[in-house]
């Protein structure tokens, strides 16, 4: 996260000089344009916090997403007795199909004609098999070891 507080920190402060020049203008004493830059910083900090809080509220629901869709998973379980075939059935079409593409597409070219259809379509594979993936196996080890505490 350091690059991006770089970034966005580097913004923030061009930001602050930018105003700051317009203040100059037409603010003639030294407290009122301290006293206007300190108000100005406080704001964007302000602003700042804000954007952290809501990504990690998204971070937060994400996480909760994946969670039921494995609780779900486990209540199927102990319902039933049995697991969710079906569900395990269209997992592995979409990957068996995604390997299939691939295999089909390293081995022949596409056609000039309708080539971004298929580029299109290979994507939207590409996603179905990450989001299969991710489900099965979490997101990153970062994830594993959010849920183990």
């Amino acid at each position: 996260m350091g690059f991006l507080d770089k970034i966005i920190g580097g913004g923030a402060k061009a930001l602050i000089d930018s105003v700051s020049g317009v203040v100059d203008k037409f603010v003639t004493t030294s407290d009122e344009k301290a006293a206007i830059k300190q108000a100005m910083e406080a704001e964007i900090n302000r602003h700042m916090e804000a954007i952290n809080a809501q990504a990690l509220r998204e971070n937060e629901l994400e996480n909760m997403d994946r969670d039921s869709a494995r609780n779900r998973e486990i209540a199927h379980i102990k319902a039933t007795g049995k697991a969710d075939h079906f569900q395990y059935f269209v997992g592995g079409v979409v990957m068996l199909t995604f390997v299939a593409v691939t295999i089909f597409l390293l081995k022949y070219e596409l056609p000039e004609k309708n080539g971004h259809i298929i580029v299109n379509l290979v994507g939207i594979l590409e996603g179905a098999t990450i989001a299969i993936v991710t489900f099965y196996f979490g997101s990153s080890r970062g994830s594993r070891e959010k849920n183990a505490q």
